[in-house]
Formats: structure tokens, C-alpha cells, sequence
């Protein structure tokens, strides 16, 4: 008779933007077909955090130092035929409201998001109810190269940054 062994995988959870938080931009910037591979941009006021893709699901938990910023995840694929990146919405959520704690982050105290809403794409918020716990989402990132964060807010600026888990 033979034994199965059932484990669980853990899975790392890894800091987007790892020397610098990254500052909001005042709105959300046109994604194009580009022959320049995506890369976060630390510039003030740029707002985008790329990493490389997981296997398939990825849970993003967003942080702010303030306002109630919205993160666009946009899914980059490399088409060696042309030799372009192309950009895919996967889905577009808003920090709805801020927990009242901060975190300390690459030198900036951030806020989790308390709350979270689904403006497009396809995404599974888990936002508890009251400010007992953070609130992230869930998205699936299978068939990309790479995945960027992108985010804005109407007061451009503000830091923010993101813990990525596989799943």
C-alpha cells in the first residue's frame, strides 16, 4: 500500500517597488505597444510598479501614504514576431478608504487600504467590514511576462507602494 503525502506550497510574499516607494500619478497614463520592456519608474509622479508575472493567480495588497489611490494592473505580453510589448488591462481597483495605521515602508508611512472597489477587469476584492484588518484583491496574471501596478490619484504625488503574492 502506498502513502500519499499532501503539502502545502508556501508561497513568498515580495515587496513591488523594493529600494523606493513610487509617487501617484495625476492620472491614469495610456498604456501602448511599445519595443521598450516596461520597468518601474521611481520618477516623481510616474506611479508604476513592473515585476515579473506568477504562475497564475497573484494576491496584491495596495499601500498609501494618503488619498484613496486607484491601481491599475495591466499585464504586459512580448510578441516575438513584431517585437513589441502589448498591454492588457487585467483590472483596475480603487483604494476606497485607508486603515488609520501606518506602516512604515522604504522610508514613507503608508496606509493598507480598509476598503477596496472594482472599477474594470476582472478582480476578487477581500475587504473585511470595519478597520480589523487590510483589505487586497486578487487577480489573474497567467499568460504574461511581466505585470505593472499602475497608480493614480487626482492629487498627484502621493507614495505609494504594494506587497505581490504568488498563489
Amino acid at each position: 500500500m502506498s502513502h500519499v503525502m499532501l503539502n502545502t506550497i508556501v508561497r513568498n510574499t515580495y515587496l513591488g517597488s523594493k529600494t523606493a516607494n513610487v509617487t501617484t500619478s495625476g492620472s491614469a497614463t495610456s498604456k501602448v505597444a511599445t519595443s521598450t520592456r516596461p520597468d518601474t519608474n521611481t520618477t516623481a509622479n510616474a506611479g508604476s510598479i513592473v515585476f515579473g508575472s506568477t504562475c497564475n493567480y497573484m494576491k496584491i495588497h495596495p499601500w498609501a501614504a494618503s488619498s484613496t489611490p486607484t491601481v491599475r494592473v495591466i499585464g504586459w505580453a512580448y510578441c516575438t514576431d513584431i517585437r513589441l510589448w502589448i498591454p492588457h488591462l487585467i483590472a483596475e481597483v480603487t483604494m476606497a478608504s485607508l486603515r488609520s495605521a501606518t506602516t512604515t515602508i522604504n522610508g514613507n508611512a503608508l496606509k493598507a487600504a480598509a476598503t477596496l472597489t472594482k472599477g474594470a477587469g476582472d478582480a476578487k476584492l477581500f475587504a473585511p467590514s470595519g478597520d480589523n484588518a487590510d483589505a487586497y484583491f486578487v487577480v489573474d496574471s497567467q499568460g504574461f511576462e511581466l505585470v505593472e501596478l499602475h497608480f493614480h490619484t487626482a492629487s498627484q504625488g502621493v507614495a505609494v507602494n504594494a506587497h505581490i503574492g504568488d498563489m
